[in-house]
C-alpha cells in the first residue's frame, strides 16, 4: 500500500466533507501527491478551482507536473508559506474549504497559521484539520513528541475567534473543522 494512501482515501475525505460542485478549495501541504486536491478536483468541477499549496519548491514542480498529466483545467499548484500570514500569494477571500492533513506537527505557531487562513476563506468558509491521534502506531507517522492532541488544539483556535466542531474521527486521525465568525 503506498504511503498517501495508508494515510488517507481522497474521494472517500472529499465525500465526508461535503466538498462540492462549484466549489474554491485549497489543500496546505499538498506534497508531492496532493492526494486531497486531486479528489476535489473531480468534485468540484469545471465552476470550481483547487489550488495545491506546498512550502517546498519541488513538491510544487511535481504537483505542476501531475496537473498537467491529469488534465485538471481546475486545478492549480502553488508555492507558499502557509505558516505565516499573507504567505500564499493569492487574493484573500476567495476559499470556500481549506483541508491541512498531518500538517500541524510541522509549526511550532499554529495561531499564526489561522490568520492565514482566515485571510484566505469567503465569509462562511471552512478549514478542516486532519492529524495523527498522539498514540496511534503507523510506519509513516511523525514522532509522538510532536503530535499535537485534539482538544488543545481546539481550544487554542477557540480563542483566536473560530467556531470548533470535533469530527469525531477514529484512529489513527482525529479530525475537526473551523469557522471563523468574521
Amino acid at each position: 500500500m503506498r504511503a498517501g494512501n495508508a494515510l488517507l482515501n481522497g474521494p472517500a475525505l472529499c465525500e465526508r466533507l461535503g466538498i462540492c460542485e462549484g466549489q474554491h478549495l485549497a489543500e496546505l501541504g499538498a506534497g508531492r501527491l496532493g492526494h486531497v486536491a486531486m479528489s476535489a478536483a473531480h468534485v468540484v468541477g469545471d465552476t470550481g478551482h483547487v489550488f495545491a499549496v506546498d512550502l517546498i519548491p519541488h513538491a510544487v514542480t511535481a504537483l505542476k507536473k501531475r496537473i498537467l498529466h491529469s488534465n485538471h483545467r481546475n486545478m492549480s499548484a502553488v508555492w507558499g508559506d502557509y505558516q505565516t500570514y499573507q504567505g500564499i500569494d493569492l487574493p484573500g477571500g476567495i476559499l470556500d474549504h481549506i483541508v491541512l492533513v498531518n500538517e500541524l506537527w510541522k509549526t511550532d505557531a499554529p495561531e499564526k497559521m489561522a490568520q492565514e487562513w482566515r485571510r484566505l476563506l469567503k465569509p462562511g468558509g471552512v478549514v478542516t484539520l486532519v492529524d495523527w491521534h498522539p498514540n496511534s502506531i503507523h510506519p509513516v507517522a511523525p514522532l509522538a513528541e510532536y503530535r499535537r492532541e485534539l482538544l488543545p488544539m481546539m481550544r487554542l483556535f477557540a480563542r483566536g475567534g473560530a467556531q470548533v466542531q470535533d469530527l469525531k474521527w477514529q484512529d489513527p486521525f482525529w479530525a475537526m473543522q473551523l469557522a471563523f465568525k468574521d
